[in-house]
C-alpha cells in the first residue's frame, strides 16, 4: 500500500515562516530546503477552492519524491486555537500556512479522490502541532510525522477539484535569454513584469473568490444556501457553526454561546481519546443551526440541549461503565451539521463517510434531525454504505422499520395510542377535531394518520388544514384565523359540541395557533387541546402564550423530568445516573430537559456505544467495523439492554423503535 507523509510550514504571530511538521521521511535539514521553498499560488494568495498544487522533485537526497500542498489562510476554527476568525501575525496581517503531503515517486496511480482523503486526514494530523506553535511561538520545536497508508475512499470523492502542477525546482520554465541576444535585457525585465501583473491580478481574483464565510480549505465546511446564511459540514467540535454576532437578541446570544462551550467540550474530549490507541468514531448528524430568513423544524435552544444530552453520554461512555468497557474501545464523537433544511445532498452524506479512517472507522451515525423528508433519504443512502444509525427524536412512522436504523423515540402510533388511553379513562371529553398542516411534512402527516386510525370515535368534524411556515412556503400570520372560525361554530353544535383539538403540526407554527384561540369569537367555551408528542416545544417557550385563552393543552410525553425529579421510584431505573452525570458534566438547569432532546441524544449515543463494547466484549482485538456494530444491534435486549435515561431500551436486530420507554400524558403550563 502507498504511504504519505504529511507535513506544514508557516508563521504565527511574531515568528516568522518556518517548517512546523516535517516528513519523518525526510532530516530536518531536507525538509527544510525541500518544504521551505515551495512556489505559492497566485502571487501567494490562497488557493482556489478545490485546488491542489502538485511539486515534483526528481533530484532529492531521498530519490524523487512528489509534494502535494495547498496555501491556507489560517482560522481559529480550523486549528483549535482560541477565539473565531483568521488568525493575524502582531501586524493584523492574515497568516497564510502551506499543508500537504509528500510522496516517493512520480505519483503515478493516485487517484483524486484517495488524494483528497489523504489530505483531510493529514490536516487533522497537523493541526494539533501548528496549535502548539501558535500557543509557544519561538518555544516551539519541530515534530516529524511517520508515514501514513492512503486510506480507502468510500464513495466518489470530488473534493479534489483539479491539480496545478508546479515547476519543478531544477526545470527551467522558459529557454533562457542571454545577455549577447540584442534586447535581451528589456526583454527580461518586461516579461517579469508581466508574470508579476498576471500573478497579481489573479491572485487578487482568487482571494476574492474563494469563499470565506465558512471553514477552511480542508474541512469541508460550506455555505447551504445565502438565504439560510447556515454553514453546513462535519468537524470534531473545534468549527463553532453559530455565529453570535449574528443573533437577534441577547437570549439567543447566550444560547450561543454554551453550544460554544459545549462543542468545545466536545473537542476536549475527542482529543484525549487518540492517547488510547483503539477507538472508533460515532458522528451526531443533524441541524446544529437555524436558519437566518426561514423558520426551522428545531430552535437553539434543542440544539443545545442535544449536545448536551450527546456529550454527556460520550464521556460516561469513555469515562465509567454504564454503556461497557472503556478500556476496550474508546469513542470519538464528530458533528456533523445538516443545517436547518436538513440537506440530504448525496455529496453531503457521503462527507460524513469521507472523515472514516481504516484504523478508526465510523460505525455508526446518530440523531437524524426531525421527522422530515430528508431524513428518509439520508438514512436510506447510509444504509446503502452501511452504516447502522440510531435516531434520536424522529417519530414518525414512515421512519419505523427502515434498513439499519434504529431508534430511541416512540412513533407517533405510540404517541397516539397513550392519548387514546388518556381519553378513554375520562368521561369530559368526547367530541373532537383534527387541526393539521397540509405541507407535504412526514411528521405532520403521520400524526394526522395515526389520529384517524387510533382516535376515530371521538373525531366528530371535519379535518381543519392550515399550511404552515416550517416548509419552504411562507403564510400570513392570521392563516389560522378561518380555522378558529369553524371551531367556534363546532363548539355551538347542539349535538356535538367540541370540546378537543387534535393538533398536528410544528411547533414553529403553535406559537400562532395559540394567539388565534385566544383571539377566538368563543373563548367563552372551554377547549382541550391534545399534542401527539412534547418535542414540538418547551414549556417555558409557551407558558406566557397560554394565558388568557381558557384551553388546556396536554401532550404526551417519554420524557417526564418533572414527575421524574419529584418522585424518584417512578422514574426509569437509568434517569438517577443520567442526571447525576448531566450535573457533573456542569449542566445544572433541569428545566433544559423537559423538551426531551437531551434525553433522547443521550440514549442514542448510549445505545450505539454499548452495541460497540459489545463486538470486543469477548477478547476481539480487532477494531470494530460497522458490520460488527449493526450485529450487536440484535443483542441489545435482556442482560444487555441498555440502562437508557427514559428507560432500559431493548432492540430488535432488524431495526425499529426501542422497547421499555413509558409514555405519559402532561399539561403544558
Amino acid at each position: 500500500m502507498m504511504s504519505y507523509w504529511p507535513f506544514l510550514t508557516g508563521r504565527v504571530r511574531r515568528t516568522g515562516d518556518r517548517v512546523v511538521v516535517a516528513p519523518e521521511l525526510l532530516t530536518v535539514d531536507q525538509a527544510r530546503s525541500l518544504l521551505g521553498r515551495l512556489p505559492a499560488p497566485q502571487g501567494g494568495f490562497p488557493s482556489e477552492q478545490g485546488e491542489i498544487l502538485r511539486r515534483i522533485v526528481r533530484r532529492s537526497s531521498v530519490g524523487p519524491v512528489t509534494v502535494f500542498y495547498r496555501v491556507i489562510e489560517a482560522t481559529a476554527e480550523s486549528y483549535g486555537v482560541g477565539g473565531e476568525g483568521a488568525l493575524r501575525d502582531q501586524h493584523g496581517r492574515p497568516i497564510l500556512v502551506t499543508e500537504g503531503i509528500v510522496v516517493r515517486g512520480a505519483s503515478a496511480g493516485i487517484s483524486r479522490r484517495s488524494l483528497g482523503a489523504a489530505l483531510r486526514r493529514a490536516h487533522t494530523l497537523v493541526a494539533p502541532s501548528f496549535r502548539d506553535f501558535w500557543d509557544r511561538d519561538e518555544a516551539f520545536n519541530l515534530v516529524s510525522i511517520p508515514a501514513q497508508n492512503f486510506p480507502p475512499p468510500l464513495v466518489d470523492d470530488q473534493a479534489v477539484a483539479h491539480i496545478v502542477d508546479m515547476p519543478e525546482p531544477d526545470q527551467p520554465t522558459s529557454r533562457p535569454v542571454t545577455s549577447a541576444e540584442p534586447g535581451s535585457r528589456g526583454r527580461k525585465l518586461l516579461v517579469t513584469l508581466a508574470i508579476v501583473l498576471v500573478a497579481l491580478t489573479a491572485g487578487i481574483s482568487g482571494w476574492r473568490l474563494w469563499p470565506r464565510e465558512c471553514g477552511g480549505p480542508f474541512s469541508e465546511i460550506r455555505l447551504s444556501n445565502k438565504a439560510d446564511g447556515e454553514c453546513i459540514g462535519v468537524t470534531d467540535g473545534s468549527y463553532l457553526f453559530n455565529d453570535p454576532n449574528k443573533a437577534t437578541n441577547a437570549n439567543d446570544r447566550e444560547v450561543i454561546r454554551k453550544i460554544h462551550n459545549v462543542q468545545k467540550m466536545i473537542k476536549t474530549e475527542n482529543g484525549e481519546v487518540p492517547d488510547a490507541g483503539r477507538y472508533v468514531t460515532i458522528v451526531l448528524l443533524m441541524p446544529l443551526t437555524v436558519s437566518e430568513a426561514r423558520p426551522s423544524t428545531i430552535s437553539l435552544s434543542q440544539i443545545l440541549h442535544s449536545l448536551e444530552g450527546s456529550y454527556t453520554a460520550l464521556y460516561r461512555a469513555n469515562h465509567s461503565h454504564a454503556f461497557g468497557d472503556p478500556s476496550l474501545v474508546k469513542i470519538q464523537l464528530l458533528l456533523a451539521n445538516q443545517g436547518s433544511r436538513q440537506d440530504a445532498d448525496p455529496n453531503f452524506i457521503d462527507g460524513i463517510l469521507r472523515v472514516s479512517q481504516p484504523d478508526h472507522p465510523v460505525v455508526a451515525v446518530i440523531g437524524l434531525g426531525s421527522s422530515v423528508n430528508n431524513t428518509k433519504i439520508t438514512a436510506d443512502h447510509l444504509a446503502k454504505q452501511g452504516i447502522p444509525m440510531v435516531s434520536a427524536v424522529a417519530s414518525a412512522d414512515d421512519l419505523t422499520m427502515l434498513p439499519l436504523l434504529w431508534s430511541v423515540s416512540p412513533s407517533t402510533s405510540d404517541y397516539t395510542q397513550a392519548l387514546k388511553l388518556f381519553l378513554d379513562r375520562q368521561n369530559t371529553l368526547k367530541s373532537g377535531v383534527i387541526v393539521y398542516d397540509r405541507n407535504p411534512d412526514v411528521y405532520t402527516q403521520s400524526l394526522v394518520l395515526a389520529y384517524r386510525a387510533q382516535l376515530g370515535r371521538y373525531i366528530k368534524f371535519p379535518d381543519q388544514l392550515f399550511r404552515g411556515n416550517t416548509m419552504e412556503s411562507q403564510t400570513a400570520p392570521d392563516v389560522f384565523y378561518p380555522v378558529v372560525t369553524n371551531l367556534c361554530n363546532a363548539a355551538k353544535d347542539p349535538n356535538t359540541p367540541l370540546d378537543v383539538v387534535f393538533y398536528a403540526g410544528r411547533g414553529a407554527d403553535f406559537g400562532a395557533f395559540t394567539e388565534a384561540l385566544k383571539a377566538r369569537a368563543c373563548v367563552q367555551q372551554p377547549l382541550v387541546v391534545l399534542v401527539g408528542e412534547n418535542r414540538f416545544t418547551t414549556t417555558k417557550d409557551y407558558k406566557d402564550l397560554l394565558k388568557g385563552g381558557n384551553f388546556a393543552v396536554f401532550y404526551a410525553t417519554s420524557s417526564d423530568t418533572s414527575g421524574w425529579g419529584k418522585n424518584s421510584v417512578d422514574a426509569p431505573p437509568g434517569y438517577a445516573a443520567f442526571l447525576a452525570a448531566y450535573h457533573d458534566r456542569g449542566f445544572l438547569d433541569d428545566g433544559d430537559l423537559a423538551d426531551g432532546y437531551a434525553i433522547a441524544h443521550h440514549d442514542a449515543l448510549a445505545t450505539a456505544a454499548q452495541a460497540i463494547r459489545l463486538v470486543v466484549q469477548n477478547g476481539q482485538t480487532h477494531v470494530p467495523n460497522p458490520q460488527d456494530v449493526v450485529n450487536e444491534f440484535g443483542h441489545l435486549d435482556m442482560v444487555h439492554a441498555v440502562p437508557a435515561a427514559s428507560g432500559t431500551l431493548r432492540f430488535r436486530p432488524m431495526g425499529g423503535r426501542a422497547d421499555g420507554q413509558l409514555i405519559t400524558i402532561q399539561q403544558l403550563k
